[in-house]
């Protein structure tokens, strides 16, 4: 909870979350937000994200999936995927012979 507080409290002066499509299923929801971040090209650009929310059967109120643990691959399941996509090692090439 420190991290998190000590992350927010770095944004900028009038940082906002607009809150869009809201998802639940059970104990769970998928919440859509997006924000706007100063671009270094000037400007600012908008992010969107979804965000995955489980109830907390103590408090009964809504708490961040910081992991995504809830919503499609386990932590395990997309090690092994990352893994699995990963290109495969470079062979150095052999200088030619003769040259």
């Amino acid at each position: 909870m420190n991290q998190f507080l000590e992350i927010i409290k770095r944004y900028p002066e009038k940082f906002a979350v607009d809150v869009g499509k809201v998802e639940i299923k059970g104990k769970q929801a998928l919440v859509a937000i997006s924000y706007k971040l100063p671009s270094s090209f000037g400007g600012e650009y908008t992010v969107q994200e979804v965000l995955p929310l489980n109830i907390d059967p103590v408090t009964n109120t809504w708490k961040i999936d910081f992991t995504g643990d809830s919503y499609g691959m386990q932590k395990d399941e997309a090690i092994a995927a990352s893994k699995s996509e990963a290109p495969p090692p470079v062979k150095p090439e052999a200088p030619p012979q003769g040259k």
